[in-house]
């Protein structure tokens, strides 16, 4: 038992409020005073972490503890505070207790706690439709290091096929196209920079004012790739 009076000061433990049951988490604390003197000594501070009940878990104080003299203020300061991890195996309401003395004044600080187990969060509701339509997909290639399988998804009837009922649009483009000026075409410009560091061959989603769904590498396979439009193609709130 720490040899002090017990009053409250400015101290705080910082640690979730929720925990499941055998889950270790650390607690750390904030406003503990730091007395130069008993480290220049090579000595603890007078700090003693309780758990309560003592039987819903176990409590283990950390003795990494480190301080230094800030520079610019000529202060010290932590480095690493006192922490304590904390096990919480029995559910319900507990809490973290730290007792410490500075200055000869004994100061305490809680930290209460609920134990799980607790529900599953619920799932993320889903994406909200997009603000305009698909347009298209614009795929950035170096022609002449196309694969096979990409070529049989470029050529496939059933991406054809699927475009041409949907009225959506696959351009295909090279980082070597150029106009009849020697520059790129400013239409397809924006999909070269987005593009621009990243493996090719690159496929874009667009929609028809210009906005990106998506971007990244290609499905491996055409029916993959109608997939991926039908994801983002509507029309009057209908999947095309």
């Amino acid at each position: 038992m720490l040899a002090a009076a017990v009053a409250r000061a400015e101290l705080a433990i910082i640690g979730p409020d929720q925990v499941e049951p055998g889950q270790a988490v650390d607690f750390t604390v904030e406003g503990l005073a730091i007395d130069l003197a008993v480290f220049q000594k090579n000595t603890p501070p007078q700090i003693e972490w309780r758990l309560t009940p003592k039987e819903g878990g176990t409590i283990r104080s950390r003795l990494e503890i480190q301080v230094q003299v800030d520079e610019k203020t000529n202060k010290p300061k932590w480095v690493v505070s006192p922490y304590a991890t904390v096990t919480l195996t029995a559910t319900g309401r507990a809490a973290v207790v730290l007792m410490a003395v500075q200055g000869g004044v004994g100061s305490l600080a809680v930290h209460e706690v609920t134990v799980g187990p607790f529900p599953p969060p619920p799932p993320p509701p889903p994406p909200p439709p997009p603000d305009q339509d698909l347009w298209g997909a614009v795929l950035i290639e170096e022609t002449q290091n196309r694969t096979p399988e990409l070529a049989r998804l470029i050529a496939s009837p059933e991406l054809a096929g699927y475009l041409k009922r949907a009225g959506l649009v696959m351009r295909v483009v090279d980082p070597d196209d150029l106009d009849q000026e020697g520059r790129v075409p400013p239409d397809i410009a924006p999909y070269l920079d987005l593009a621009r560091g990243e493996a090719l061959p690159h496929l874009v989603m667009v929609g028809t004012e210009g906005r990106i769904f998506e971007r990244g590498p290609p499905p491996d396979t055409a029916a993959e790739l109608v997939d991926r439009l039908k994801q983002y193609a509507q029309k009057g709130g209908r999947r095309r």
